[in-house]
């Protein structure tokens, strides 16, 4: 395909593709890594519907997302080509470009909203927020019940089950949707693990450095390594790194870490902060009429930080995104949220935990989540390289080892479709009973699950013509006397036996210890019987 410019940029192979596709009126799924300008395809395809006279609905995840789009589109085709719908803000809704969040989006499709049938494109910016645990039935349900008229274009990260994404929308649509994959970064990223005691250092480091001096000192029993907080680490790098988003899963914690680093740095010169005064005086007003929240963000922000999460006022969001973008805020201190599609100059992230709570315990930082995040840092235009760096606190090692992130090891989208009594209720308003189990065949789920009773059935055929032919088959198959089973347990026990034996003996009796040794005594039970060849 030879060279194409768009809008003063030379398009990339797969930016080419994906506009190729839009031309020829197809659906489009893509899946590129953050900041490679995946976006600039739902650009063209808005520019392009408006140019015909078509009607476009475009649908972000989460707010703050939505106003951005509504802010750059409102520049580029003027403010009565544009409207916004969100939990917030009602603006224009009868515009040709209407914003919207997918929740509102999935309600008009189960109620069949007129205006739909004038709506030629869908766009889901973030179409991986299907996975999500509590809203990826959102983006089911509006796959699912989308118009078939209407073509869909969907942005997504990197996803390691892409083209089983695409064969599911395509089955249920009955459209062949074209799938663009890109998986190298515009901007190459660099991962770094830090503590008070290593400065910034690879993974192995971590670990070998962990390992040498905890043998160097196991006949002490207090602790030999220092307390690493967030402070530690923002020293570490505001020298060479910033502008910086740090992550932190807690809204209570965002404002407390702003609050700490804001008593002892200031990032402004006096010149930034008079910024920074009129933007807050633009926004609400005289002071006296400012809420506690206002002036406590106010008081961080004059220092060039702040916080952002859910629970602030969308006049607050608006500002705090305002002014990260104008470059007058160098450390955002903002919950998981804020690593959506949103185009900001952020040169690093930061990890305040590699483990998040949710909804019912502490876990550990999914692939998908992590490298999801860190790709908001190093932006295209901008930075050459971007920044990585997790918090670790050695005194936590053995208790929440830092896991090892591979991006060759991508967690797959699944289905979260759920049935809610809303869904019922409106489900039983608009559709019939044919209607509604035709509904539940087409989810995500129902596909997954066909998918695997065929791979399934096939193996089986395999199987049984291998022992027809007259092949060894283990008269074992499926227990750990069968070197099949026997084999990877084998390893994992003896894995297990010379992490026990590098223990020092007093951590050997504690419980992670004591643990560690039952755990092993269970195996040699269970491996007791050798396999037979």
């Amino acid at each position: 395909m030879s060279k194409r410019i768009y809008r003063g940029y030379t398009l990339d192979p797969f930016q080419r593709e994906a506009l190729a596709a839009v031309d020829a009126g197809q659906s489009v799924i893509v899946a590129a890594p953050t900041g490679t300008g995946k976006t600039l395809v739902a650009d063209y395809l808005v520019e392009k519907a408006l140019e015909t006279g078509e009607r476009i609905i475009y649908t972000a995840p989460i707010k703050a997302l939505s106003n951005q789009k509504y802010k750059d589109f409102k520049i580029r085709f003027g403010e009565e080509s544009v409207g916004i719908l969100t939990g917030d803000i009602v603006l224009n809704s009868g515009a040709p470009l209407l914003i919207m969040t997918t929740e509102i989006f999935r309600n008009q499709v189960i109620t069949e909203e007129p205006s739909l049938n004038n709506v030629s494109h869908i766009i889901f910016d973030e179409i991986h927020w299907l996975n999500d645990e509590e809203r990826g039935t959102v983006w089911e349900e509006s796959i699912i019940l989308a118009p078939a008229h209407v073509k869909i274009l969907g942005l997504s990260a990197t996803i390691a089950n892409a083209r089983e994404l695409t064969a599911w929308i395509s089955s249920i649509r009955q459209e062949e949707i074209a799938l663009i994959e890109e998986h190298k970064r515009a901007v190459p990223l660099e991962y770094y693990y830090y503590t008070k005691d290593t400065g910034l250092v690879s993974y192995e480091k971590l670990w070998r450095y962990y390992r040498d001096k905890s043998r160097a000192v196991q006949a002490f029993d207090e602790s030999p390594f220092a307390t690493t907080t967030h402070l530690d680490l923002i020293r570490a790098i505001q020298r060479h790194y910033l502008p910086v988003l740090y992550f932190v899963f807690s809204r209570k914690l965002c404002l407390e870490k702003a609050r700490e680093l804001a008593a002892g740095t200031n990032y402004l010169k006096p010149a930034q902060r008079r910024l920074v005064e009129q933007a807050f005086l633009d926004q609400f007003g005289p002071q006296d009429y400012w809420s506690a929240s206002t002036k406590q963000l106010r008081r961080v922000c004059l220092k060039g930080i702040a916080f952002h999460h859910a629970g602030l006022l969308p006049a607050q969001k608006v500002l705090v995104e305002e002014l990260f973008q104008r470059r007058l805020i160098f450390v955002l201190y903002c919950t998981e949220t804020f690593s959506v599609g949103i185009n900001y100059p952020v040169k690093s992230v930061c990890f305040d935990s590699l483990h998040k709570f949710d909804g019912h315990g502490f876990r550990p930082l999914a692939n998908h989540e992590f490298f999801q995040m860190s790709g908001r840092a190093g932006r295209r235009g901008i930075d050459e390289t971007g920044y990585s760096f997790a918090l670790v606190d050695f005194n936590y090692m053995e208790k929440n080892p830092p896991q090892k992130f591979q991006l060759n090891k991508l967690e797959p989208l699944s289905s979260q479709f759920r049935l809610t009594y809303n869904t019922v209720l409106n489900l039983t308003a608009t559709l019939n009973l044919d209607q509604i189990e035709t509904y539940f065949k087409k989810s995500f789920s129902a596909f997954n699950a066909h998918q695997s009773s065929l791979n399934l059935k096939a193996e089986l055929a395999v199987t049984e013509r291998e022992a027809t032919e007259g092949r060894q088959v283990c008269e074992h198959l499926g227990s750990y006397r069968c070197p099949l089973k026997y084999e990877p347990k084998l390893k994992e026990l003896e894995r297990l036996r010379r992490t026990y034996q590098s223990l020092a003996p007093r951590k050997q009796n504690r419980i992670y210890g004591r643990e560690m040794a039952r755990k092993i005594r269970s195996l040699e039970r269970l491996l007791a019987h050798q396999p037979n060849s």
